[in-house]
């Protein structure tokens, strides 16, 4: 199934929203750069090294989960052909 951009969108959104007032500052350094399965619609998350295992227990856990999967920190989850070149 497809969905429309502007449900991506709000799924984008509330993901960052939750990670940013909810879930960040629970976290510690040791766990920079670890995956987040974010339920936009609960706040449910899971965390861990990768991202089809925290999708998985997530859903699991929550029915019709709607997830947002991305790194605490901040980090890319994927980038696509090119390279990222070192910050100055």
């Amino acid at each position: 199934m497809v969905r429309p951009q502007s449900e991506i969108k709000r799924t984008v959104d509330r993901g960052e929203a939750i990670y940013d007032a909810s879930i960040k500052d629970q976290l510690s350094d040791d766990q920079l750069g670890m995956f987040l399965a974010i339920d936009t619609n609960t706040g449910e998350y899971e965390i861990g090294k990768s991202s089809m295992s925290v999708t998985l227990k997530l859903h699991d856990r929550v029915d019709d989960a709607d997830v947002y999967v991305m790194r605490h920190g901040g980090m890319p989850v994927l980038t696509f052909g090119g390279y990222i070149p070192d910050s100055e």
